[in-house]
């Protein structure tokens, strides 16, 4: 008589124990076309609320600052943004909306570039797996425009 044993693979099930990591840090590159303008920010990022037996998996506050150019100027943007995260596995999607406070460094001056607004937001998604260590999310936003990051959750 034969017999085998053979090892499978398979997506691995996160039990309910796991939970993100309450911190985030990444950094984000982000351009908008328009008036030809890209940004890199720094970005930290805490979960304030959890829902676990929702599709609503967080609430979480993010600050961030970084510099920005565009055609004939060039600042430094900061900004917070409250945001919430859906989805239950490593798969979400964000949305978020705050204040931003942008210097110009060319005029020497406080000052809101779009519309006289100082609004942020973004739509975007999100990969960071229940447990996981980094995250990576992609998406469009203000003042990130079109944009990606990468960082770590700990």
């Amino acid at each position: 008589m034969l017999s085998f044993a053979i090892d499978g693979l398979c997506q691995t099930k996160y039990p309910a124990t796991y939970t993100l990591k309450k911190n985030s840090f990444y950094l984000t590159a982000g351009a908008y076309p328009e008036g030809l303008y890209g940004n890199i920010t720094g970005n930290f990022e805490r979960i304030i609320a959890e829902f676990p037996k929702s599709f609503f998996q967080a609430f979480q506050v993010r600050i961030g600052g970084g510099p920005w150019v565009a055609w004939l100027a060039e600042g430094i943007n900061f900004f917070s943004v409250a945001s919430l995260l859906m989805g239950r596995s490593g798969s979400h999607l964000e949305t978020g909306m705050g204040v931003l406070f942008t210097y110009r460094t060319d005029r020497k001056q406080w000052d809101p570039i779009v519309n006289d607004k100082h609004i942020a937001g973004n739509i975007g998604y999100r990969f960071q797996r229940p447990g996981g260590k980094f995250v990576l999310r992609g998406g469009l936003g203000w003042p990130e425009g079109y944009y990606l990051s990468l960082g770590i959750c700990f």
